[in-house]
Order: C-alpha cells, then sequence, then structure tokens
C-alpha cells in the first residue's frame, strides 16, 4: 500500500479548522482543509488557492477577494463567496471575538465569486492572515449538522487503537489547485524522539517528527529533509513567579550569549536576536555577534533588586532542549550568579504552551500564526493572547506593530518589525534564544518531502518510490 506515516509528539487537539491553535493541528489542517491562501514556499509570501486572487484597494482599508472558479468541497459542490464570507466572519463572531479576526471591520460578498473585506485599519498582507488555518472553510449544513463539510485532498478515516494516531484516507479526485499525494497517510503518536528514529530504523514510519532532533543524530547517514523555520526557542519568565520584575526580564535578556548558545547545539538551532530574522533570505549578519549580551548590564541590572537564589527552568523534553537548559543554566551562574534547575515536562507540551504556576522560568517554541513577522508579534499587542497571559501592554509598541503592518514593501515591513521587536524587548516579556530548523530522517521510500517556512508540509508532493533502496518495506501498524 502506498501510505504515508509520519511520527507527532502529540495529538491533535480539535479536527476544526475554526479551533486550530497548535502546530500538530497545522499539519492537519493542511491536509483537512484547503486554506483561503497557501502559504509558499518563499517565506512569508503567499499563493492563491480557494481564493485565487487579492486586490487591496486605494485607501488600504479593503480587499476584493476572487474566489476561484475550482474551488470545491469534497462532495464536489462548489466553495461560493457566501462560504468564504461565513469562514472569515465566524472568527469575529465567536464569543469575546478572535484576535487573529481583529484587523477586519466586515465582510461583504460581490457576486456568487467575489468578495470585499472592509478592514479597520490598513493591513498590508491581508492574504497572509488569510492562510491561517482557521480561516478554512467548513459548512454546516442538514447533511453536515456538525460543520465537518471540509475542501482539503484527505479526510479522516479513523484513530489508531489506544489514541495512537490518526489514519487519513485520499478524497477521490478532490485535487482542486495541487496535485494528488499518497492514498494514506497516517500520523503516528511516539512516546519519545528516541523512539521515533527506532520506528524509522525498523520501517514503520517513514519520517520523524521535525522538531526533535539531537546533535550526535546528525553525524550518521540517514538521509534528511530540513530548513530554517519561522518558529523561535525563548525564554518566558513567569508573569507571576520570581523573576517577573522587568530588572530581571532585562538582565535574563542581557546575560545571555546567543551565540554560545546555538554552539552548544550546533547544527540544530541558529542564535535569534529579532524576530524579522526568521524571514529574511539573506545573511543576518555574524551569528556569534550578539546585540543583546552584555554581561555588565546584566550584572548591574541584577543587583538592583533582591533576587531569589535559586530559579527552576520548565523545558519540553526532547532534544535539544536539555542541552539548551544546560548550556543556559551555565550562563545564568557565570553572569548572575543564580543557580538554576531544569525540570522536564511531558514530550507533547510545547509550542507556546506556557505553564501558568510552578517554574520561574518556561522554555517554550513560539510559531507565528501567519506567515510574516507581524504575526510573530500581533499576540503580544493589547487583547492578543501573549499580552493577557504575560500581563505585557506597552502603547508604543502597538503604534510600532501597527506601522508595520501598514507597509506593503517586504523589506520595509521587516525593518518595522524589527523596530517594533526592539520595544517590546525593552520589557522583555519573552526572551529570544535560538532559531528552529526543521529536520526529519527520512525514510529511502519517501520522495519528496520539504518543508514550507511554517515548518508545515504539502501533503501532496509526496510520492513512495517504486523501487525501495536496500529492500526496505514498510512495516505493518
Amino acid at each position: 500500500m502506498s501510505r504515508v506515516v509520519f511520527e507527532i509528539e502529540a495529538m491533535p487537539t480539535t479536527l476544526a479548522a475554526a479551533e486550530v491553535h497548535e502546530y500538530v493541528g497545522w499539519w492537519l489542517a493542511e491536509a483537512l482543509h484547503d486554506p483561503l491562501f497557501a502559504e509558499s514556499p518563499v517565506a512569508g509570501e503567499v499563493e492563491g488557492a480557494i481564493c485565487a486572487a487579492a486586490r487591496e484597494g486605494e485607501s488600504g482599508l479593503e480587499w476584493d477577494l476572487d474566489i476561484a472558479e475550482s474551488a470545491r468541497w469534497q462532495d464536489g459542490a462548489p466553495i461560493t463567496a457566501a462560504d468564504v464570507a461565513r469562514a472569515i466572519s465566524r472568527q469575529s463572531a465567536r464569543p469575546g471575538g478572535s484576535w487573529l479576526a481583529e484587523p477586519i471591520a466586515a465582510v461583504e460578498e460581490r457576486g456568487p465569486q467575489g468578495l470585499r473585506v472592509l478592514l479597520r485599519r490598513p493591513f498590508a498582507t491581508l492574504p497572509q492572515l488569510l492562510s491561517a488555518p482557521i480561516f478554512a472553510p467548513e459548512a454546516t449544513s442538514p447533511e453536515h449538522p456538525d460543520g465537518d463539510r471540509r475542501s482539503g485532498p484527505y479526510r479522516l478515516r479513523g484513530a489508531l487503537s489506544g489514541r495512537r494516531g490518526l489514519v487519513l484516507e485520499a478524497v477521490p479526485a478532490a485535487r482542486r489547485f495541487r496535485r494528488d499525494g499518497p492514498p494514506e497517510i497516517v500520523l503516528l503518536k511516539t512516546d519519545s524522539p528516541q523512539q521515533g528514529v527506532r520506528l524509522l530504523a525498523d520501517g514503520t514510519i517513514d519520517a520523524t517528527c521535525p522538531t526533535s532532533i539531537a546533535r550526535e543524530q546528525l553525524d550518521g547517514d540517514a538521509p534528511t529533509a530540513r530548513r530554517p523555520i519561522a518558529m523561535a526557542v525563548e525564554l518566558v519568565p513567569n508573569p507571576s513567579g520570581r523573576l517577573s520584575a522587568p530588572e530581571a526580564r532585562q538582565a535574563l535578556l542581557r546575560a545571555l550569549d546567543r551565540g554560545a548558545l546555538g554552539a552548544a547545539v550546533d547544527g540544530v538551532m541558529q542564535p535569534l536576536a529579532s524576530y524579522d530574522e526568521l524571514w529574511r533570505e539573506e545573511d543576518a549578519g555574524d551569528p556569534r555577534v550578539d546585540p543583546h549580551h552584555d554581561p555588565a548590564a546584566a550584572s548591574r541590572v541584577w543587583r538592583s533588586f533582591r533576587p531569589p537564589p535559586l530559579a527552576t527552568i520548565d523545558y519540553p523534553d526532547f532534544p535539544p532542549n536539555r542541552e539548551l537548559v544546560a548550556a543556559v543554566t551555565e550562563q545564568l551562574e557565570a553572569v548572575l550568579g543564580l543557580r538554576t534547575v531544569g525540570r522536564p515536562i511531558d514530550y507533547g507540551r510545547y509550542l507556546g504552551q506556557r505553564p501558568s504556576a510552578g517554574a520561574d522560568l518556561h522554555l517554550v517554541l513560539t510559531a507565528a500564526p501567519w506567515p510574516d513577522p507581524t504575526g510573530m508579534l500581533a499576540p503580544f499587542r493589547r487583547g492578543g493572547p501573549l499580552a493577557r497571559e504575560l500581563d505585557y501592554g506597552d502603547t508604543r509598541f502597538d503604534v510600532a506593530l501597527e506601522q508595520a503592518e501598514r507597509l506593503p514593501e517586504r523589506s520595509r515591513r521587516l525593518d518595522a518589525c524589527r523596530r517594533a521587536h526592539e520595544l517590546l524587548l525593552r520589557s522583555a516579556p519573552a526572551i529570544p534564544l535560538l532559531a528552529v530548523e526543521a529536520i526529519s530522517f527520512v525514510s529511502p521510500r519517501l520522495q519528496g518531502l520539504r518543508f514550507l517556512p511554517s515548518g508545515r508540509i504539502r501533503f501532496e508532493e509526496l510520492s513512495i518510490a517504486a523501487v525501495v533502496p536496500n529492500e526496505q518495506q514498510p512495516a505493518t501498524l
């Protein structure tokens, strides 16, 4: 059977596109739902999908969208402007409203295949915003009372026993915007990265989870698929903890040397000083030069308040986080005299899941909800989820972010995002450390695996080799 099996580290929490807010869910949404706009292999850009084209009005306060004539539900019925308008509007109509839909004031249908999106303020990257899985159309009808009418190339066939994974099957003749992929996709949950590597070796899976790689594993001969992606590793002080004071956050920001941290996990992650670097294709500069690293200033600020003698760091227990926390611990003790103890948390709890109590610091992976650097910053705006969770608010930052959102020209927008991030780091609710590289070990039988800038993949690009090298055969799940 031409089945492709991927390792996942946690089961997705929902099948509904409107509720997807985590990494594994994005993978699933990519299979079950066609997006309004598709993420491009070029960082920060999108392509037509259900929406064939988008045009910004002169005022910057309206966009006209054209629905592709080929856009179809999985049952073959056409997707109309009314369906897309409903998908966009449902986010602002949710109780309390969705922060992702905050720039959108209203949606007007313009015939069966067109609509106009009215904005609260100029927003130059609306197509990028609308590529987020939560805007994908889903329909409720007498035949689909639970809103499970979908448009993607795959549908859910069932779950593996014991909630160990999901089985997806291709929808016959359902590809409108992209070619057909493998007839069956399995997302198999493992208990550890080491188990994933073992399952790859015995032919059970075709690709390992792309964010769980130890440095020493790269020394072997196993083929890999890899790409730097728009995901950051950050250190987040507990907003109600002993290191929540502004002085403590500034001391932590200045004490850490990102170049040295990158060297500690060399080959897996790279130093990160500013979010905009995640979208810059050109060389961002010497990674050994850290603009935030200032041990003397860190020590001076640290002494200005009464620091605790010991702090704890929660971190998701998969490689290379243990090695990274060890390097962070060593630097903080050398510069600040702060002793820290790492506390591993469950393998599946990561990507923005920040425990509200317990540890003083949390090591987290953070991804942008849409493919643009403004998406990385937007959660910190007043009313955004991270602003609420981390008790952050700064009018100057909000103004700087709005200025960046207005700019259609990419290089100017990246520079404006850097300035906005500099304002954010004055309070440092989240301290950037490293940029993630998606790295999967891949079976020789799997062809065509490549990562998009978000870390997602296009399942329809995959294929199985007609002749498997070394006679490796897939195992039975």
